[in-house]
This record gives structure tokens, C-alpha cells and sequence, in this order.
């Protein structure tokens, strides 16, 4: 969960656009929410990956199966309806223009960064978890390796939303929850089309559903919702994980209740705390989680390989260590990136 620019504003991570001085304050304001609440959410992303990694290594704890549940409930389920927020300025554009900007935010940094991911698997197979046995990089036309699904299914959303913004908005939502159902209820569709149906059910609502998810009654309420969903993950985490947990229909109300608790969280940060580091790092991981999320993967399992080969056994070590190289190293080479001006070329405009 994601993380590319589909807006005036960067999808997961620029600075937002200021048509005036008179805005320009409140645009900021908004930005920042945003920006923390990316940065929180992709520093789960990669926490997450870490844990799954050292897991899949036979590295197993009960904690790491309970905070494995509890992310994966509803991070991406964030970067979703953050898209979908921050959607409009793509999505109003007409069909030409609209693919331009889908083909250098989106298209290009699949292409590239899925060919990336799918070549290192390959090479690195005989280390890995899981392996691959044929080398066919034609396969990312269809089949999104890794973690690079985010990027396939965020343009299917946007095209949807594109082909719907003329529609009422209860049409959408009607589609959107349709589509949310389907994962749930057909075989044939793959789960991932729930966070499609997400993304038209936050489009749908648009400012509205943003003003109505800060009150504090439904954060309350999201909050408790949470409460439960976490008692639920530590039953389940008393045994080992089989499959994807997080997709069972008992953790569907995490997929609600989950982005409205981040939304309130970063708002809280960036509002109690503007202007202190801690906040401040967290508003700059948020500008740069396109680097971050295409590159974790190499770097977490990377690290955890190096570090289980190196005969290190703690899982906590491996866990925290393969997470640091995860997030620190993609922000130097962001940072590198944009000091060369080959940002774009690299797909984290």
C-alpha cells in the first residue's frame, strides 16, 4: 500500500499547488494532513513487508502475526482513499490529456519499476522466499509483480472514475460498492478490485465525505471499530498465518474504519505538533513515498537475507534493521534523484 501523481498535487508526495496567497495558507494546512498521513502509512507499508519477510523466513512471532493483521487491514485501504481525495484534477481532464499524465505518473513507474522488481526476484531466487522459475518480464503486462498490484489497480480506479465523472454521484458510489462486494462475493474477481470499489465510493463523496470523517463522533466510532478489529487480529495471532488474513469478510469494517482513524491521526499530528521535527519527517517521508515503495521491497528482503546469512537470529533485529533499510535508503536516493534532476526519469515526480 501507495504513490503517484494523478492530481495537480502528487498522488503521495509533492507539494500541493497554490493559485493564491489568500489559499495558500489553508492549501497548506491541508497538505500537511496529507503528507503525515502518507508518511504514517508508508512506514507501515514497509514495517509490514519487513514483518511478512522475517516471517516467510521462519522468523515467527505471535506480535509480528498481530501487527501483520492490523496493517494490512487497512494501509493500502488509505492510500486508496487518499487517491481518490486528491483525484480530481486528473480525472476532470479530457480523455488525451488524461493519458499523459497516467502514462508519466503511472504507466511509466509500473513499467519500469515492476521490470525492476521482477529481474531482481528472478536473479535473487535461490535466496528468496519464494522463487521464480522462468525468467518472462512480458508477464508484468498482465501480472503485477510484488507490490507493484497499487500501481495496476490505481489506474483501473482512475479510469473508472474518469468514465463516471459526469455521473451522478449516487451512481458512482452504487458502482463503487459494487465493485467492493464483488471481491468478497465472487471467486473470479480478484481481491484487489476492493480497493477500487473504495477508491469510487471516496471520489463519490469527495469534499463532503472528507468534512464528514473529521467529526469527532466518527472518529470515535472508527476508533472503536479498530478496538475490536485488534482483538480479533490478537485471537487470530495466536496461530500461524495462512493465506491473507486481512481480506476475511470479519476485518471488511477495517477497510472503513481504518483510513478514517489515519486521516484523524495525521490531522492531530500536523495540527498539535506543526513545525517540530517529528512532525516534519514524517510530512517529508509523505513527499517521497513513490521512491520509498518501489524500492522497499529489494531493500527489506535484501537486508534480512544478508543479515540471516550473517547467522543473526532475532527477528526484532532482523525486523527493525531490514525496516531502517527500507525507508532510509529510498530518501537518499530520492534525495540524490532530485539534486541530479532525474526524478521523472526515475517515476517519483
Amino acid at each position: 500500500m501507495p504513490i503517484a501523481k494523478i492530481s495537480e498535487a502528487d498522488l503521495v508526495g509533492t507539494e500541493a499547488r497554490r493559485t493564491s496567497d489568500a489559499r495558500g495558507a489553508a492549501a497548506s494546512k491541508r497538505d500537511l494532513d496529507l503528507d503525515v498521513g502518507r508518511g504514517i502509512a508508508i512506514l507501515l507499508v514497509v514495517y509490514g513487508h519487513a514483518l511478512i519477510g522475517a516471517i516467510g523466513a521462519g522468523l515467527d512471532a505471535t506480535v509480528a502475526r498481530f501487527w501483520v493483521i492490523m496493517i494490512y487491514t487497512s494501509h493500502m485501504a488509505f492510500f486508496f482513499a487518499v487517491s481518490a481525495f486528491l483525484s480530481a484534477g486528473m480525472v476532470g481532464r479530457n480523455w488525451p490529456a488524461f493519458w499523459r499524465a497516467a502514462a508519466q505518473r503511472i504507466l511509466w513507474p509500473y513499467l519500469l519499476w515492476s521490470l525492476v522488481l521482477y529481474s531482481a526476484h528472478f536473479v535473487m531466487s535461490g535466496y528468496t522466499n519464494t522463487a521464480l522459475a522462468e525468467y518472462q518480464p512480458w508477464r508484468i503486462l498482465w501480472k503485477p509483480p510484488s507490490v507493484m498490484w497499487f500501481l495496476w489497480y490505481l489506474l483501473v480506479a482512475l479510469i473508472a472514475s474518469r468514465v463516471l465523472r459526469r455521473a451522478p454521484r449516487g451512481l458512482t458510489a452504487t458502482i463503487g460498492a459494487a465493485a467492493f462486494a464483488a471481491a468478497y462475493v465472487w471467486e473470479g474477481v480478484p481481491s484487489e478490485m476492493r480497493f477500487v470499489g473504495l477508491f469510487l465510493l471516496v471520489a463519490a463523496g469527495g469534499a463532503d465525505l472528507r468534512r464528514w470523517i473529521a467529526q469527532p463522533w466518527v472518529i470515535a466510532v472508527a476508533g472503536a471499530v479498530m478496538a475490536a478489529m485488534g482483538y480479533l487480529a490478537a485471537l487470530q495471532a495466536q496461530a500461524p498465518i495462512v493465506g491473507y488474513p486481512a481480506f476475511a469478510p470479519v476485518y471488511i469494517a477495517a477497510a472503513f474504519a481504518g483510513p478514517v482513524f489515519l486521516f484523524a491521526l495525521s490531522a492531530f499530528i500536523a495540527g498539535r505538533f506543526d513545525g517540530l521535527n517529528a512532525t516534519l519527517a514524517l510530512s517529508y517521508i509523505g513527499q517521497k513515498t513513490m521512491a520509498i515503495f518501489v524500492m522497499h521491497i529489494l531493500l527489506t528482503a535484501g537486508t534480512r537475507i544478508a543479515l540471516v546469512a550473517g547467522g543473526m537470529t532475532s527477528w526484532g533485529g532482523i525486523v527493525l534493521l531490514s525496516f531502517l533499510a527500507g525507508v532510509v535508503v529510498p530518501l537518499v536516493f530520492a534525495w540524490l534523484a532530485e539534486r541530479m534532476g532525474i526524478g521523472a526519469a526515475m517515476g517519483w515526480r
